[in-house]
Order: C-alpha cells, then sequence, then structure tokens
C-alpha cells in the first residue's frame, strides 16, 4: 500500500495491541479485520494474524498471511514464533501448509513435533481420523466442521483418514476439492484416487494440479462475467459469484480440462443468470451446456437450490 497514512491508522494499531496486551482479544478482532480491510498494510495483517491466532482461528490467520508472503519469509523471528504457535496448537496440517509456501525446511522441526504428541495422544488420534474416515454419514454441513478438525492431525494421519474419504460417494464433492486443495498446499506430491461424477477415472496427481480451486480458467470466466454483470449489477453479481464457487468446487481439479472455451462457459452462465434460452453454436458450446446442467442437477441433489 503506497501514500501517507492517516493519525487515524496509526491509534488504531495502538488500541488492538493495547486489546491483544490485556487480552481482551474478542475487542481486538473485528478491530484488526476492519483496519486490514481498510488499510491492508504488513503491520496490520501482523496483528490481524497474531490475534487469530490468539483465538485458535489458525486456519483463518493462516490464510491472512499469506497476503505478505515475502514479508514474513523475511522475519525470521515472526515466522518462527507463528509456526511455535500452529504446534503448541497442533495444527500440524497447517503448520506444514506453512513450511511449505514459505520454503521454510522446518520438517524436521515439525515431524518431531508430531512424533511428540503421537507418543501421548495415540487414542485421540485414532478417534480423529475414525470420525473423519466416515464423515461420509454425516450431513453436509457437519462434514465440513469435521474436515477442519481434521488439520489438528499429524499429516501422515490426515493423508490415511482423507485417502477413504474422496473415495465416498456420500461426501460432497466441495468437501473433497477441499481435502485435496490441503494436500497440494502441505506439499504432498502423491497420487491419489479421488471419485465424483466430474472426476477423471485415473488418479489425481497431487504435483500437478493448481493451488486454487478457482484456477486460471475460473478466473477467466470470473473476469468476463464481471464485465458483463458485475459492473452493472452487484446483486446479479452475488449470485454469479456463488454459482462460479459452486461450479469451481465440483469441477476441481479438472476444471481446466473440463472447460475447453471459459469464453463459451461464461456467455451460457451469463444467459442462464439472466434467464434467457442458451445460444448453442456449435459442439463445444454444446458439451459445455451439457456440463453446466449435470452441474446444477448435481448441486440441486446435493443442496436443494
Amino acid at each position: 500500500m503506497t501514500g501517507k497514512l492517516p493519525e487515524r491508522y496509526f491509534q488504531e494499531l495502538e488500541q488492538i495491541q493495547a486489546n491483544i496486551s490485556e487480552q481482551q482479544i474478542e475487542l481486538a478482532i473485528p478491530r484488526a479485520l476492519n483496519l486490514y480491510e481498510e488499510y491492508p498494510t504488513f503491520d496490520a495483517n501482523k496483528l490481524l494474524v497474531h490475534a487469530l491466532l490468539l483465538s485458535d482461528e489458525d486456519d483463518l490467520a493462516l490464510s491472512y498471511l499469506t497476503d505478505f508472503d515475502q514479508q514474513y519469509r523475511n522475519k525470521i523471528e515472526l515466522i518462527d514464533d507463528v509456526l511455535n504457535t500452529l504446534l503448541t496448537h497442533h495444527a500440524f496440517v497447517l503448520a506444514w501448509q506453512l513450511n511449505h509456501r514459505l520454503n521454510l525446511e522446518k520438517n524436521n522441526f515439525i515431524e518431531s513435533a508430531e512424533q511428540n504428541y503421537q507418543l501421548n495422544n495415540a487414542k485421540k488420534i485414532a478417534e480423529l481420523t475414525r470420525q473423519v474416515s466416515s464423515v461420509g454419514t454425516l450431513a453436509l454441513e457437519e462434514q465440513s466442521v469435521i474436515l477442519k478438525q481434521a488439520k489438528y492431525l499429524p499429516l501422515s494421519s490426515y493423508r490415511i483418514a482423507v485417502q477413504l474419504v474422496l473415495q465416498d460417494p456420500d461426501v460432497w464433492q466441495p468437501v473433497k476439492s477441499d481435502i485435496l486443495q490441503t494436500l497440494k498446499l502441505a506439499g504432498v506430491t502423491d497420487k491419489i484416487v479421488v471419485t465424483g461424477t466430474f472426476q477423471a477415472k485415473l488418479p489425481v496427481n497431487l504435483a500437478t494440479i493448481d493451488n486454487e480451486i478457482q484456477g486460471s480458467k475460473f478466473q477467466q470466466i470470473k473476469e468476463i462475467v464481471w464485465k458483463q454483470i458485475g459492473a452493472i449489477d452487484p446483486v446479479q453479481w452475488q449470485i454469479a459469484e456463488k454459482e462460479l464457487f459452486l461450479q469451481s468446487a465440483y469441477l476441481y481439479p479438472n476444471a481446466d480440462q473440463i472447460i475447453q472455451n471459459p469464453d463459451i462457459w461464461a456467455d451460457l452462465l451469463i444467459q442462464k443468470l439472466k434467464g434467457e434460452s442458451p445460444i448453442v453454436n456449435d459442439e463445444v458450446a454444446q458439451q459445455l451446456l451439457e456440463i453446466q446442467r449435470q452441474l446444477d442437477q448435481k448441486i440441486h441433489e446435493d443442496l436443494g437450490f
């Protein structure tokens, strides 16, 4: 962020730091979120990440931290504190993600922490692994909750548990996509079998899939849809964003292979959002229209809308 920052910005930084020092985390987090939204600086980010970690919001803290990868990488003591906090919270999968993203080369350190945890928590690990493995028996919203808890397993236990989840037809596809992304971001490079309506028959090669669920094809589609809808109708744009999120979550990690032409995909989606009959001029458009209809049907079956 460039330009001179106002005095109010520095006053808010001081107030948030005071809230943290006085252990008033419930006050610090909303102030830090508001400040960071208005002034997305590294200093505001550090306070926000710190407050979230103190509140055990480890996953959210890590997501904000990645806004300033290079700055954190250059602050060795700071990033060591973050890593130690994650390990103290037993957020092992998140620790591996941080290690991989910033190339910290802390493999031995994390493995040692996992081994120490395993010595005294074998029963707890086994129970959570069992819950994760049988997550397909739960309602959709409960599936996401259990998979969030699973990030507090040692990575080896997480990998064993989710292999069954990825092949379970009763697990919501976006949950499977989140698992694949979690493994990818943790630096896992295995080939792993995934079942689902829009999944390839061959095992997924984690080494080659996109880091982002909304990869390059969906970024292109979002840009087209924004120009034709978002810049004109904010309400329709919110609907379009939700639709694109669900589409990407169901198609990950195969969107680049499935969506042969992002322009046609975007046009078909825009026509649908406007309540217009689809215009299909060639075989590619017909194929993409059929995939969108299959997606709509599957989403309706899963979510009831």
